[in-house]
């Protein structure tokens, strides 16, 4: 970071992904933020994971996963609570899939690789309000 960390004390982020190491490299990422961050392994994780802490302040939700893909977990999530952030994460976003996820509910896209210092700018934004 150019400037240091933001610091997002008392703040909850919940990463969706299947993939162990986009969680890693996520966790770092925020490592000094002081926020805590959960780890859904997949739709149906991210859906228990949301009824369970629903104080979760923002949600980073992969799409292609096993069991229930980000598209309907985030429809899921959205019934329990319309307000809660969920920025779309994705390593597939042709024309065709970002309309499918702007339709979708998402407040938001990154495609992978992410950008880390772009991703904690738009979280940042997110979080303080």
């Amino acid at each position: 970071f150019s400037t240091k960390p933001p610091v997002w004390t008392g703040k909850q982020i919940l990463v969706v992904d299947d993939l162990e190491e986009n969680f890693y490299l996520l966790r770092a990422a925020f490592k000094n933020s002081q926020a805590k961050i959960l780890w859904a392994k997949n739709g149906e994780e991210a859906i228990d994971a949301f009824r369970q802490n629903p104080d979760i302040n923002v949600i980073l939700m992969d799409i292609r996963m096993p069991k229930m893909d980000g598209y309907q977990a985030t429809q899921e999530i959205k019934t329990m609570n319309s307000n809660i952030p969920v920025i779309c994460q994705t390593a597939f976003a042709d024309e065709e899939e970002r309309e499918k996820i702007n339709r979708s509910g998402f407040d938001g896209l990154f495609t992978k690789p992410i950008h880390l210092s772009h991703l904690v700018a738009e979280l940042d934004t997110i979080l303080r309000n």
